[in-house]
């Protein structure tokens, strides 16, 4: 609960209380998903340990380029698609979505012959400039609608993508091709090209990145170099 011991305008009493509110619903969220990747034994690694209070750090978000919370207007249909085991994550996120930015990653230049990925938006809870500061990691979430392309990438920490719901088609440059639904963890390694395909229905994912350079957007590959 938010205590206001200053009264003065309307506006700044009401701007506190929100944000006393959306610190509430992400303390909840990430406590949610802490518990997630606790339960997960090929998770464990990955779970972040706070080390500071839970308060937005400075140069939050430091590689978002743009908004996307048109795109994740669209999310209300990722309950229909959870498991059990990730419904109340998922049940969570939808009741926080207000509170956490999401955002791409991408510039708009950045994405010309590199995949149909301008359908997602991409969340930091825990992270270098994120609301909650970890030891060594960052962690967020991440939604694909439709139709989505996700070129192959790569980036110095390994990630794990904990699919909560939907279904993707996931690529590396060691294993190929394989398809993934909620309550499946794909783990990749640092530095490996990867891709991800979604068909006719929105995914959600958890996702965590572990290792060096947490602060570099992903490397896109051109589409037609396999």
């Amino acid at each position: 609960m938010c205590a206001i011991t200053w009264i003065g305008p309307w506006w700044r009493i009401v701007s506190a209380s929100l944000r006393c509110a959306n610190m509430g619903a992400l303390d909840n969220l990430y406590c949610a998903a802490r518990a997630y990747l606790t339960s997960r034994p090929d998770c464990a690694a990955y779970m972040p340990t706070v080390t500071g209070a839970s308060v937005p750090q400075p140069g939050a978000m430091s590689f978002a380029q743009s908004d996307c919370s048109d795109v994740a207007r669209h999310m209300d249909c990722v309950a229909k698609t959870a498991c059990p085991a990730t419904q109340p994550l998922v049940d969570q996120l939808l009741s926080a979505r207000d509170a956490v930015a999401w955002f791409q990653v991408y510039k708009p230049d950045d994405l010309v012959g590199k995949g149909k990925i301008d359908r997602t938006a991409v969340s930091l809870l825990a992270g270098p400039g994120a609301a909650f500061d970890p030891e060594h990691g960052r962690m967020g979430f991440y939604f694909l609608r439709d139709g989505v392309e996700y070129a192959p990438h790569a980036h110095a920490p390994r990630e794990i993508y904990a699919i909560l719901s939907g279904t993707a088609r996931y690529w590396n440059e060691v294993s190929g091709w394989s398809t993934y639904g909620a309550g499946d963890v794909i783990h990749t390694p640092e530095h490996r090209w990867h891709a991800m395909t979604t068909c006719n229905e929105p995914v959600l994912i958890l996702w965590a990145w572990i290792g060096e350079d947490l602060n570099l957007v992903p490397i896109l590959r051109e589409e037609d170099q396999g």
